[in-house]
């Protein structure tokens, strides 16, 4: 079952707002990164290019979401 590697594990959520410093895909890579390394199981990103940034940087699932901020 896909939501096994979940269970009981952190998702982090890696997004920032437009006009916000760290609004660029090259910087929520950098926090993917980051998240992993501190044993997230999973990333939840914003965009495709936010995703193909995290995608090259990391091996865990990414959790591509849509929405207006």
């Amino acid at each position: 079952m896909m939501a096994e590697p979940f269970y009981k594990r952190l998702i982090v959520s890696c997004q920032a707002r437009e006009g916000e410093p760290f609004r660029d895909s090259a910087s929520m890579a950098r926090f993917a990164v980051s998240a992993v390394a501190g044993g997230a199981a999973g990333i939840r990103a914003r965009g495709p290019e936010d995703i193909r940034a995290i995608r090259q940087a990391v091996g865990v699932p990414i959790i591509g979401i849509a929405k207006e901020m």
